[in-house]
C-alpha cells in the first residue's frame, strides 16, 4: 500500500512538472509574440526585417539562450503581415 502511494506520488510529481513546463512554454511564446507585435506595430521593424535577423541579434533582442533560438525562428517564420 505504501509502495503504491509513493509510486502515485512520483507520477503526480512528473505530471506537475510537465504541466509547469507547458505553462512556461506558453508564456515564453506569448512573450515572443508580444515582442514581435510591438516591434512591428510601432514600425520599429517589419516582419521581413525580423526574419532576417542574425542569431546573435535575436538572442540579444529576445534575451534568450541558444536553446530557445529555434523556437523564435519557427515563430518568426510563421508570422504574416497584419499591420
Amino acid at each position: 500500500m505504501i509502495k503504491k502511494l509513493f509510486e502515485r506520488k512520483k507520477e503526480l510529481e512528473w505530471e506537475l512538472f510537465d504541466v509547469n513546463r507547458q505553462i512556461a512554454e506558453q508564456e515564453f511564446m506569448g512573450l515572443a509574440r508580444e515582442t514581435a507585435n510591438l516591434l512591428i506595430r510601432n514600425r520599429i521593424y517589419t516582419i521581413e526585417e525580423l526574419k532576417k535577423f542574425s542569431d546573435k541579434q535575436l538572442l540579444t533582442l529576445y534575451n534568450i539562450d541558444e536553446n530557445r533560438l529555434w523556437e523564435i525562428r519557427m515563430f518568426l517564420s510563421e508570422l504574416r503581415e497584419t499591420y
